[in-house]
């Protein structure tokens, strides 16, 4: 029989937190800033902050995403690379981790998080959000 190291489970699992927001004028897109704790397989509970920028004009949308604990963080780039409404948010990024530290410092990985904001005033400046992050974030080894 062999044996195989132990090595980190994927990190998947849904986020509820808050966001306020900056909305999009003639000169500048949507910022979403998000703010919120989840409970991650792979991760367990960690403090999640990030934004969500969508695109001023046709062309990318763009954003960052911090998952952190006391065992360490894992960062993640978040891009739209053809955004074909330039007056929406997208509600699909494609995300790569770009850093990872303390215990996490192994993982690597990308893939695609769904996203979808929920206004709680008439404004749309701030509200509740669902990030969906499945697979894609793994230990190298």
């Amino acid at each position: 029989a062999s044996t195989t190291a132990a090595t980190q489970p994927p990190v998947t699992g849904t986020i509820h937190g808050r966001f306020l927001a900056n909305l999009k004028t003639a000169k500048r897109a949507a910022t979403y800033r998000l703010n919120a704790t989840a409970t991650l397989s792979g991760l367990g509970k960690v403090q999640v902050t990030g934004t969500a920028i969508g695109a001023i004009v046709k062309g990318s949308a763009t954003g960052t995403l911090r998952l952190a604990n006391a065992k360490g963080a894992v960062t993640l780039s978040l891009n739209v690379p053809a955004v074909t409404n330039a007056m929406a948010t997208p509600s699909s990024f494609a995300y790569t981790v770009t850093r990872a530290t303390g215990a996490y410092k192994k993982l690597a990985g990308s893939g695609i998080l769904n996203l979808a904001f929920t206004a709680t005033n008439k404004r749309g400046t701030a509200g509740t959000f669902k990030l969906v992050l499945a697979g894609g974030i793994a230990s190298l080894a």
